[in-house]
């Protein structure tokens, strides 16, 4: 949570990019779930985090749990924003 308080504006994305998924997923009792989705998408995984950074899987989830990298949490699913790991490693060399 550490990194969040000091980086809002990342913070403020990712909450906008949750909303947009809540916001933009029709909901059906019959029939497949159809999503409009992005071109790309916002968020990562976790494994998906640990292969950019080239770290095991093992490393970046033990990483999230220590807020080393920012995540959001939707339900079960941990996912990281892209622009916070973007900033995550712009930040990194200061």
């Amino acid at each position: 949570m550490d990194w969040w308080n000091a980086h809002p504006d990342a913070f403020s994305e990712a909450v906008a990019v949750a909303e947009w998924d809540e916001l933009h997923v029709e909901r059906r009792t019959v029939g497949p779930v159809i999503e409009e989705r992005p071109v790309q998408r916002l968020t990562i995984t976790v494994e998906e985090a640990a292969v950019v950074l080239g770290i095991s899987r093992a490393t970046a989830y033990d990483a999230v749990s220590r807020g080393e990298i920012p995540c959001i949490r939707i339900g079960r699913r941990i996912l990281i924003p892209r622009v916070a790991l973007e900033r995550l490693l712009d930040g990194a060399g200061q």
